[in-house]
């Protein structure tokens, strides 16, 4: 029965999920970045690198010495006293091997050190004299503990799916020694312990507090030069190694509040993480070929930031830096000619940005590395087809946008520079929200595409205030903007469609804040 009930808990979750159109892109995910296709891997000298950055090299050594302890408990009580204790010193001896030279059992291109490690716990599952809960935390923490150390290609910082059982273990075998020395020396181990602990507390809170909370000074970002940390304590490199959830204060919401203010317009691309900047821009035009403005992130990955200022060439003018504590951190450049860049401190806008442009429902859009869109086979005149679009959202309220991805084919020669219109329509063809642009990233023309080009596009269509809440359809369709004349559109299966093709239906409802008018 319990299985059962096990069975149908993890089928409410996983069926939607694998059902949903997003899993081939997660699926891909997990399959070409994660895990690869060479294991068994060895990922042990980055998981004690990452570790002992998030936890001090002093916690982790201690955890790990916790841990051994478990081990040779556990085999003392299931071998006894003498075999067990054996047992226990070859594990010593093997995890002192391991630290010298994590690998040191690698035969050509294989890493076996998965293989002693695995066999010295699948057989704590089935010792005698093991408690029932010891043993679960035994069987909880080994399948994360290898998946992510010798299954995945690249675990990132992962490894914390395991944290939850080592740390019980740990804490399991601290018990059993706290104990075992009561008996030994008496109840005052009790004061010692309790000082040493609250030290070693202590400790580790205040390295947590200034790795984390922590906004002033971004100890990880300053990790060499940072003097609130004594060097003993912060030991560890940095450099090379993504870490997450630290203090990252570059000037973003500045960069949002310039978006929003109108004072900075267009297409956008920088060298963060596409989601990034739809974050902070709520949602600006991301475009990878020519956009209007190029935002570098002077602390972060120098390699893109490089490939963009090759780019640019000469091009783009710095348009404004971006200061945080008077150091400069963001510069964003606009196409054309700039006369002066203006000088922001971020700290005048962070407040305001969250205040007022952190909409928690704002739509987080996936990056467009492989577009997961819905087919089509659209042909607009002779030369381009529409293979595919995707809308982020099908209901949209007055006076907000509507956010569409519509991937373009070359299948001949383009020789003019065509528009995009889309538009909502309503009753007698009104209209209830328009857009009419050039088909990639407002940038280049489709004169300059080339047969067999693949062009991701994306689009804001403007919802109209003055609109009325309902379902209606949005066409979409090409045109010259020269002589006014829009292209033919013929479907998938031959037939004629006319000059205007609806792609999709469309929900309009009441504008954000503001109540029913009924």
């Amino acid at each position: 029965m319990a299985g059962a009930v096990g069975v149908a808990l993890l089928a409410v979750f996983y069926i939607p999920f694998v059902l949903h159109p997003h899993f081939s892109a997660t699926y891909t995910y997990l399959v070409d970045r994660r895990i690869g296709g060479s294991f068994p891997y060895n990922n042990l000298a980055d998981f004690a690198l990452r570790t002992t950055i998030y936890n001090t090299s002093y916690q982790f050594g201690l955890v790990l010495l916790l841990t051994l302890a478990a081990l040779t408990l556990a085999y003392r009580r299931g071998l006894g006293r003498v075999w067990g204790t054996v047992v226990g010193v070859g594990l010593i001896g093997f995890m002192a091997m391991t630290v010298w030279r994590a690998e040191w059992l690698r035969f050509g291109e294989t890493d076996y050190l998965f293989a002693p490690i695995l066999l010295a716990i699948v057989v704590i599952w089935i010792l005698p004299k093991i408690s029932v809960e010891e043993r679960m935390l035994w069987l909880w923490f080994a399948p994360p503990f290898f998946l992510s150390l010798y299954l995945l290609r690249d675990p990132n910082s992962h490894f914390y799916i395991f944290y939850t059982p080592w740390m019980l273990l740990a804490g399991l075998a601290f018990a059993n020694a706290w104990r075992w020395l009561e008996r030994r020396i008496g109840t005052g181990v009790v004061a010692v312990g309790v000082a040493g602990a609250a030290a070693l507390i202590a400790l580790f809170a205040f390295y947590a507090v200034n790795i984390f909370i922590r906004h002033d000074v971004e100890v990880v970002r300053n990790w060499e030069t940072q003097d609130v940390m004594p060097a003993w304590l912060v030991s560890t490199p940095t450099t090379g190694n993504p870490i997450f959830g630290v203090p990252h204060r570059s000037g973003w919401k500045a960069v949002g509040a310039l978006f929003d203010d109108g004072l900075v317009s267009g297409s956008y691309a920088a060298n963060v993480r596409q989601w990034i900047g739809d974050w902070y821009t709520r949602g600006g035009v991301y475009c990878e070929d020519a956009p209007e403005i190029v935002i570098l992130e002077l602390l972060e990955r120098e390699e893109e930031q490089a490939e963009l200022v090759e780019a640019m060439g000469g091009d783009y003018g710095l348009a404004a830096v971006v200061q945080v504590d008077g150091e400069p951190r963001i510069h964003l450049y606009q196409r054309g000619m700039v006369d002066h860049p203006v000088t922001i401190s971020a700290d005048e806008y962070s407040a305001r940005f969250d205040r007022t442009m952190a909409d928690a429902d704002f739509p987080i859009l996936l990056p467009d590395v492989a577009p997961q869109t819905t087919g089509l086979n659209i042909r607009f005149g002779e030369s381009l087809a529409l293979a595919g679009y995707r809308l982020a959202e099908s209901e949209v309220a007055r006076g907000q946008a509507l956010d569409l991805v519509l991937v373009w084919q070359v299948i001949a020669p383009v020789s003019t520079d065509y528009t995009l219109f889309a538009q909502i329509l309503g009753p007698e063809a009104r209209k209830f929200g328009q857009l009419d642009t050039t088909l990639d990233c407002n940038s280049k023309p489709t004169s300059d595409w080339q047969v067999g080009d693949r062009v991701v596009g994306h689009y804001r269509i403007p919802v109209f205030q003055n609109g009325e809440s309902g379902v209606y359809p949005l066409w979409i369709g090409l045109y010259d903007n020269l002589v006014r004349e829009r292209l033919h559109i013929v479907d998938g299966d031959g037939n004629d469609v006319g000059d205007a093709v609806k792609l999709a239906s469309i929900t309009v409802t009441e504008e954000r804040g503001h109540a029913s008018d009924d």
